[in-house]
């Protein structure tokens, strides 16, 4: 099992469309290709937008949610909720949604009271032993994330594999790009878990004069770690978004949709060939 967080220090940066519809193109794949290997779009962000995408709400009951695996002992207590490992809180996304895609649900109130306890001394372990309970199950767990450096957003990456960092065409979303290669090495170390597999550029306007700066400005920031395909600013993903479906079923032949596939295609071919150099930040070691 693979584990690929999708982060930015910076909000609005497409964090959850990125994840969104990478946990789609992977699901896609794989039912495509007649693989059933199966994938998780696993929302750590308590505003559940990602949730929402796939379940249409994140109104769930407490005791058949996220918060039921990874909340602390007696924030359980105080709720009155019995422990469940993660890999029997798992739902199949609905019809007609891919046959190989699941999901977590939560109850949005309570994952806001668990992310403020992330700093709980037992909260790491408790979320690397959420994860792990997956291993078996899921071939990828794709990750969204709320954009804060904070406990928890570190206990999410002490259960990750792989780290891909959206970057919009603006000096704060590169600025919050670079953050994450330097706590990730901070916190981590330069090689193992996790590994920051690549910057992806997004809502990229190739006409703009500004992004095309933008692009060769992060080509020297980040080197081999960008990736070759840049997403477009596109109202396709906008309103896909809308009626809660992926950009590949929406809007099949749009030039996003195109670049959202060239860019799963490029993430397994990292996660098997690592990229061996960087001119920033943490290389990307195996």
């Amino acid at each position: 099992m693979h584990v690929i967080t999708i982060s930015n220090l910076k909000g609005g940066v497409g964090k959850t469309s990125i994840a969104f519809n990478m946990a789609a193109g992977l699901a896609r794949r794989s039912a495509a290709l007649s693989q059933g290997g199966r994938v998780l779009l696993l929302d750590m962000d308590p505003q559940g937008n990602a949730l929402k995408g796939i379940s249409d709400t994140t109104q769930w009951a407490d005791v058949e949610s996220l918060t039921s695996a990874i909340a602390d002992d007696d924030l359980l207590n105080i709720q009155s909720i019995q422990r469940r490992p993660l890999r029997e809180l798992v739902r199949q996304a609905p019809a007609p949604w891919y046959p190989t895609l699941y999901f977590v649900p939560f109850r949005e109130v309570t994952m806001v009271e668990v992310r403020r306890r992330a700093a709980h001394p037992d909260a790491p372990a408790l979320m690397r032993n959420a994860f792990d309970s997956l291993r078996d199950d899921f071939d990828y767990v794709v990750v969204d994330t709320p954009p804060n450096t904070d406990d928890w957003l570190y206990n999410i990456f002490a259960a990750t594999d792989f780290i891909i960092v959206p970057v919009e065409m603006d000096e704060d979303a590169i600025q919050g790009a670079s953050r994450i290669t330097q706590q990730v090495t901070a916190r981590f170390g330069r090689a193992g878990r996790p590994r920051i597999i690549g910057y992806v550029p997004n809502k990229v306007v190739q006409r703009r004069l500004g992004d095309r700066s933008a692009l060769s400005g992060l080509e020297q920031l980040f080197g081999e770690l960008l990736f070759p395909v840049s997403i477009p600013t596109s109202i396709d993903i906008r309103y896909s978004k809308a009626i809660r479906r992926d950009i590949y079923a929406f809007a099949p032949d749009s030039p996003a949709a195109l670049a959202m596939a060239q860019l799963v295609e490029e993430t397994l071919r990292r996660i098997k060939s690592p990229i061996r150099s960087a001119k920033h930040g943490q290389p990307a070691a195996a």
